[in-house]
C-alpha cells in the first residue's frame, strides 16, 4: 500500500464526519474513493504469467490519481528470472475473467450455430427424400 493511500485510508472517515459531508465537493469523495482502493485485488487486476519459469504475477487496477505514481517498476517483469511476462487474463469484479467470459461466449456461439447447422440439415434431408419420393412415384 502507498503511503497516501494508508493517509486516506486511514483519515477520510473521520475528515468527513468532522467536516460533515455535504460540505465536500463530490468529486472530493469520488477522487477519495478512487484512491483508497487504487490496486485492491477485488477491484480486478491483471494477471501475467513468465513463459520461462512460470512465475505468476497479479497486478491490481489503478485509480489513475494524479497522486499516486502506478508502480516505480515494470509490472510485466518476472522478478525470478528477470524476462518480459505476458498478460493472461484480466480480471473484473463486475465481470470475472475476461478469458472465461470469451470462452464461455464462444462456446455459446458455437453450440448455436451447431443446432442452426442441424436445423437446416433436417430440412434438406427432408427435401431430399420428398424429391426422391417424387422420382420413384
Amino acid at each position: 500500500m502507498r503511503l497516501i493511500q494508508k493517509i486516506f485510508e486511514d483519515n477520510w472517515e473521520g475528515f468527513v464526519k468532522e467536516i460533515g459531508y455535504e460540505n465536500i465537493w463530490e468529486i472530493c469523495h469520488e477522487e477519495a474513493e478512487k484512491i483508497i482502493n487504487c490496486g485492491k485485488f477485488e477491484n480486478g487486476y491483471l494477471e501475467y504469467t513468465c513463459e520461462f519459469c512460470g512465475e505468476v504475477k497479479k497486478v491490481g487496477f489503478t485509480c489513475k490519481s494524479r497522486l499516486i505514481k502506478t508502480y516505480g517498476y515494470d509490472p510485466k517483469r518476472c522478478r525470478n528470472c528477470g524476462k518480459t511476462m505476458e498478460l493472461t487474463d484480466i480480471y473484473y469484479k463486475k465481470y470475472g475473467s475476461v478469458l472465461e467470459y470469451w470462452e464461455n461466449r464462444m462456446l455459446k456461439e458455437a453450440k448455436e450455430a451447431i443446432i442452426e447447422l442441424e436445423e437446416k440439415v433436417k430440412i434438406t434431408n427432408y427435401i431430399y427424400r420428398k424429391e426422391l419420393d417424387i422420382y420413384y412415384e
